[in-house]
């Protein structure tokens, strides 16, 4: 069962559309819970939309029981970026769409996540409150963010979904985050990159390297390679076409202990 839910944010300044997804047969236990940026992105049925609601109900058996929440950023490509940055930073952009100066806004977001979104889910859905059982997760920028909150704010949740991570930019400022960072509370990350993967700033060879770097901060910090996944998508793009390809994988990983199957 999929809702459309909107939740005014004080942290944010805006009035946030959620998308929330539910099993339709929901048990009296409570479920674990993915909180996922883009989250429109996630339902579309077309235009590179990964189609998840049709998905579940067509392999629901072979897909973790879990509660879904889609979080839709601000509208316009600038305000995305804005709000998913963890850093405010210049760039000389040589004649790219993109932004000279992002005012990053990624704390903020932060703050919405598990202050004003997650106690509302814990009291309106069958929702697992516990950080053993919550997930996040994003693609792109989004899991810029993502990743971002593993450093800040990990003891909320101990699984992570990263598609097409965007760290390249912003490596030297994560890098700097991630010391002394105790990754040892993830229990499950799922990270994919396409080698075909570049961005409107980045080459494919920048976005690979700077995907492995962090691959490899979080295992220097403590987490258990045996929960971690690192996939490189032949031919993959970054995308959405790309990664509703990986995305219930993605999920069959982070929740393995949760009814999923380990892909």
């Amino acid at each position: 069962m999929l809702s459309h839910e909107f939740l005014a944010s004080d942290c944010l300044g805006r009035t946030v559309a959620l998308h929330i997804h539910v099993p339709d047969d929901v048990p009296d236990d409570a479920l674990p819970v993915l909180y996922m940026y883009d989250g429109g992105v996630v339902f579309r049925e077309e235009n590179g939309g990964f189609g998840y609601e049709s998905y579940q109900r067509a392999h629901a058996a072979s897909l973790p029981r879990i509660v879904l929440v889609g979080i839709d950023p601000p509208e316009g490509r600038w305000a995305r970026t804005a709000e998913f940055a963890p850093y405010t930073k210049a760039f000389d952009t040589h004649g790219a769409d993109f932004e000279p100066v992002v005012h990053g806004r990624g704390s903020a977001l932060l703050d919405f996540v598990f202050r004003e979104l997650k106690p509302w889910v814990d009291r309106s859905f069958p929702a697992d409150p516990s950080p053993e059982h919550t997930a996040l997760g994003g693609m792109s920028s989004g899991a810029l963010n993502a990743m971002y909150a593993a450093m800040c704010r990990g003891g909320d949740f101990s699984r992570l979904l990263l598609h097409g991570p965007a760290f390249n930019l912003w490596l030297p400022e994560l890098l700097k985050t991630a010391k002394g960072t105790n990754f040892s509370r993830l229990r499950y990350c799922y990270m994919d990159i396409g080698d075909e993967d570049a961005t409107r700033m980045s080459t494919k060879e920048q976005t690979m390297k700077s995907a492995l770097r962090m691959k490899d901060t979080l295992l220097s910090g403590g987490m258990d390679e045996a929960g971690l996944r690192f996939r490189v998508i032949p031919g993959g793009r970054h995308a959405p076409d790309t990664w509703r390809n990986t995305f219930p994988d993605a999920l069959r990983w982070i929740f393995q202990d949760n009814g999923g199957t380990k892909p």
